[in-house]
């Protein structure tokens, strides 16, 4: 390969620019020397698994993790994962989805869901040659089919060639989903109902009713108090109050006696913002998150039960069931609600936005697809204020901000963990799961070390690429929050009170790459290099949200995004029904 001065070169030339595309000779060369790794499969102890929530599970604990990268040096059978140059890294950001998914589609062939899957590769042919790839695709795709054929049916086979050789989706295609999309939504189960326009009969105007949430999150727990005035036009979220705490709760598994001093605080928030008159009709809600998800059974319900007896102190209005562990498609669901709520689109005709949340310990996304033939069990109905809205929802349990950390550490030969990732001479403690470890960083820094090891641990996550959403007019607008506000934030993109910034994954890149080539440290966050590359690949490699602008919010009109809102309007429909 020429460079622009004429220099011969053998990989993508540095690009200051930093622009997210490279020349098709680039990709094409990048592609062909990842055909090896292609079929490289890690160790199933660290696949992802569901759980009976709705969500996928990683499995594997630090150290089978740190065997597979271990085996993936010495030659072993390991994640299909490509390690790149910095030189190269950004131009290859495509090449790297193709390898992620295709690693999941193989997978999903293997267990007779191969429609699915060579629909899911029709679409990525599709978008990359939108993206002015058609030649080095087309080449490709004739001379390897992406994938090893003995992992397919004979039927498969033959579908998977078929469509590999399509330009396009032909007419007859979209004739075919939209006649699937119209049996899929006569068939598809209900998530939930949530309806508060009968509060109004019971009700003056101008009288106020109150809602109590606690977010027992992964690394911290809060407590919103939503304030309601009933008016002509209905219920209007007039005032939020919210105060959060650290650590999480799941911190506690090992010393329950001191959540008492972690969550009466929020409590008595709760019990002042709310007036003493009100409390006996106030509903609370206290769910945890993946933080509780990802401990057992045992540990889980001694914390929830010692919450139970401090909030059976109070006089707010709960049941049993009102206390627990959050579902993930519950928190993604909710999560969604939220957002929509606050931005106004839920009058049953508006456009709506999807919802990406980055905890702790796992990550939902839900949206409007436009062609519901594409989902299984993670779609549904949502009836909502008397509307209907088919969603897709899923929660990544064990791929959250922490769970991420977790998965790149590698265990050194003194017992203490380490990664590339880290700021150069670093000594601290990394928290997980309430046990500490003792953590290190590198001698020399390298960024494509720690993009790698990045890397390795998404290409085993089994987080399936959105395909429709990318280019979906039912989802104009993509919102991220939670970690994605936060770690922004500590990198200082995000300036104290600025509720809202548009980002585009060439900014979340530049993010990333100027933390990790940084002299300065940052003593709180000493994972922030980690976090911005976890992040930049996750929406570029595996969301592939590239064309998308993406809003990172805290607040939308003053309420604050979580998915808190939004089970706070479940708990006052439950209310209604009673």
């Amino acid at each position: 390969m020429m460079d622009a001065n004429g220099s011969s070169k053998g990989k993508c030339p540095e690009d200051q620019s930093h622009s997210s595309k490279c020349s098709h000779e680039c990709l094409q060369e990048a592609l062909t020397a990842a055909d090896a790794t292609l079929s490289k499969q890690c160790d199933s102890s660290i696949s992802g698994e569901p759980n009976g929530r709705g969500e996928s599970v990683q499995t594997g604990n630090i150290n089978n993790k740190k065997m597979c990268l271990q085996a993936e040096k010495s030659g072993g059978k390991t994640g299909s994962d490509l390690a790149i140059s910095s030189s190269v890294q950004k131009g290859v950001f495509l090449l790297g989805a193709v390898l992620g998914v295709l690693s999941v589609i193989l997978a999903m062939n293997s267990s007779g869901t191969s429609k699915q899957s060579s629909l899911h590769i029709s679409r990525l042919i599709e978008s990359l040659e939108k993206h002015g790839y058609s030649s080095m695709i087309h080449d490709h795709r004739e001379r390897h089919a992406y994938g090893s054929p003995d992992l397919l049916t004979t039927d498969a086979k033959q579908e998977l060639v078929d469509r590999l050789l399509q330009r396009n989706l032909q007419k007859k295609d979209v004739d075919e989903d939209l006649e699937v999309d119209a049996l899929v939504k006569a068939t598809e189960p209900k998530f939930m109902t949530i309806d508060v326009s009968g509060l109004k009969k019971k009700r003056k105007d101008g009288e106020e009713l109150f809602c109590v949430v606690f977010d027992a999150g992964s690394t911290g727990s809060r407590v919103h108090i939503y304030r309601w005035r009933f008016e002509d036009n209905g219920v209007q979220l007039v005032k939020e109050v919210y105060r959060w705490v650290t650590p999480g709760l799941s911190d506690f598994v090992h010393k329950p006696e001191a959540i008492t001093d972690n969550i009466q605080p929020l409590i008595d928030v709760a019990m002042e913002t709310v007036p003493a008159s009100l409390h006996k009709s106030t509903p609370l809600v206290f769910k945890a998150t993946a933080g509780l998800r990802l401990l057992d059974a045992d540990g889980a319900e001694m914390l929830l039960q010692r919450v139970r007896e401090l909030l059976a102190l109070t006089d707010f209005d709960f049941i049993s069931g009102d206390i627990g562990i959050m579902g993930g498609r519950d928190e993604g669901l909710f999560g969604w609600i939220t957002i929509n709520y606050l931005l106004g689109n839920l009058d049953g005709s508006s456009l709506t936005a999807a919802a990406l949340d980055l905890g702790g310990g796992s990550i939902q996304i839900t949206y409007k697809p436009q062609h519901l033939a594409y989902f299984g069990e993670d779609l549904g109905l949502l009836e909502l204020f008397g509307d209907g809205y088919d969603l897709y929802t899923h929660s990544y349990l064990g791929q959250g901000l922490k769970a991420a950390r977790n998965g790149t550490l590698q265990e050194a030969l003194d017992g203490t963990l380490t990664s590339n990732c880290l700021p150069v001479g670093y000594s601290g403690i990394f928290t997980y799961e309430g046990i500490d470890y003792k953590v290190r960083g590198p001698e020399v820094a390298s960024q494509d070390e720690c993009w790698r090891q990045v890397g390795q641990f998404l290409s085993t996550s089994g987080i399936v690429t959105p395909w429709d959403l990318i280019g979906n007019h039912q989802n104009p607008q993509v919102y991220l929050f939670s970690y994605f506000y936060e770690v922004l934030e500590w990198a200082g993109v995000i300036t104290d009170g600025e509720a809202e910034k548009i980002m585009t994954i060439d900014d979340f890149y530049n993010a990333a790459f100027r933390e990790c080539h940084s002299e300065i440290q940052h003593p709180s966050h000493p994972f922030l290099c980690q976090d911005l590359t976890y992040i930049t690949r996750l929406l570029g490699e595996t969301y592939m949200l590239w064309d998308k602008p993406l809003h990172v919010v805290e607040e939308i009109k003053s309420g604050e995004v979580s998915w808190s809102l939004g089970a706070a309007l479940d708990a006052l429909s439950r209310l209604h029904s009673e």
